[in-house]
């Protein structure tokens, strides 16, 4: 699904406004430029190399407890001396050690995930800003129209007063709009270690294809296989179970210590359970998510068309005398807000066609606080 969704998003949406040009880049240039530059990336690494020392020499003190007569007795050093012998500390150790290094897989998920999100959510802001600017200049136009019309004497003071209005408004939310562009660029290019200033054109360009008719039970099949708390949970069973085979030697059926051990391994075949279950409802959430996002743009593209047919009539009445210039402004405003839904639209379907790629790979951490 990685290979499909991927395509789904790389080809024409959003035109893309950049006024300076000191740094290009792809999303596949981000990504890679996001990983290149991650401190806890980078920092995970030296956590990895410990675990595994740490696996390696437990693994060498299960040899040697093996090969160690041991004075019999009763109480925790036994069983410290059979967890050893048995192999359930160099087991944790390698658990931990493996568990390590899925950590680092996601946390490399984690990384691309917000640095896709981050590109996305600049071009939207961008994009947000070219269609306010739009806005603007069809307020302007419209009030050069009201003006003349006001010198003849054919409009009132009061449909000036609101074409200025209109246009003062949309001054407003232009600046607002530039705002939220530049705040866009810092985060942007704090997600992908570039200096907060650096300015950036996007040079991918976004589509939108309608979306391809997934196979839903191998989604789920491929997501369970690969998720990190699947994993995790499958692991511990086994650590479970192994800690419970120890007990097992010391301690009989229907004692504390073996009853406690038992629950043990339920709970963490619950655990267990829970967690495919969880990833089987965040794969169909993220697949209906998905669908429904390309509904909001085909509805958004409806809105659009339709605000835009009604703008022109009704600046169309207007220049023949048929209607006031309230309806103008109406119209105006109305033509905006469809336009900027649609850029939301569509920046929410590439984000739910991202999700549903990583949601089934394995997965990501919780993102505050990365870099």
């Amino acid at each position: 699904m990685r290979k499909t969704a991927a395509a789904l998003v790389m080809t024409m949406l959003l035109s893309v406004v950049t006024v300076y040009a000191d740094t290009s880049l792809s999303i596949e240039e981000a990504k890679a430029l996001a990983l290149e530059n991650s401190n806890t990336l980078q920092s995970i690494a030296l956590k990895i190399e410990s675990d595994e020392i740490n696996a390696r020499e437990m693994l060498a003190e299960k040899n040697r407890q093996k090969n160690t007569s041991a004075p019999p007795g009763y109480g925790i050093t036994t069983i410290d001396t059979i967890l050893r012998r048995r192999g359930y500390y160099s087991d944790a150790a390698a658990v931990t050690y493996e568990l390590t290094k899925l950590t680092g897989d996601r946390l490399r998920n984690t990384i691309e995930f917000s640095a896709v999100s981050a590109y996305y959510a600049l071009a939207n802001k961008r994009e947000a800003q070219r269609v306010k600017k739009d806005a603007l200049d069809i307020a302007n136009d419209n009030l050069s129209a009201v003006k003349i019309k006001y010198d003849l004497g054919t409009v009132s003071q009061l449909e000036l007063q609101q074409a200025e209005g209109a246009v003062r408004i949309l001054e407003y939310e232009l600046d607002m709009a530039r705002r939220a562009s530049e705040f866009s660029q810092v985060s942007f290019n704090s997600a992908v270690g570039l200096a907060p200033d650096e300015q950036v054109t996007l040079t991918d360009t976004l589509s939108i294809s309608p979306p391809e008719k997934a196979d839903i039970e191998a989604l789920i099949k491929t997501a369970v296989s690969n998720r990190y708390e699947v994993k995790e949970a499958q692991m511990k069973v086994a650590l479970a179970e192994k800690e419970a085979e120890c007990y097992e030697a010391l301690y009989t059926k229907g004692t504390y210590h073996y009853t406690i051990k038992q629950y043990g391994i339920a709970i963490a075949k619950a655990n267990l359970e829970n967690a495919v279950k969880s990833v089987e409802l965040s794969v169909r959430k993220s697949y209906n998510d998905y669908l429904d996002a390309y509904g909001g743009v085909a509805i958004g593209e409806e809105s659009v068309k339709t605000k835009q047919l009604m703008y022109d009539a009704v600046k169309s009445k207007f220049s023949a005398g048929q209607v006031i210039n309230t309806e103008v402004v109406q119209a105006q405003n109305a033509l905006d807000s469809a336009k900027n839904g649609l850029v939301q639209a569509k920046t929410a379907y590439f984000m739910a066609a991202l999700s549903l790629d990583y949601v089934v790979q394995i997965g990501l951490m919780d993102t505050s606080g990365v870099q």
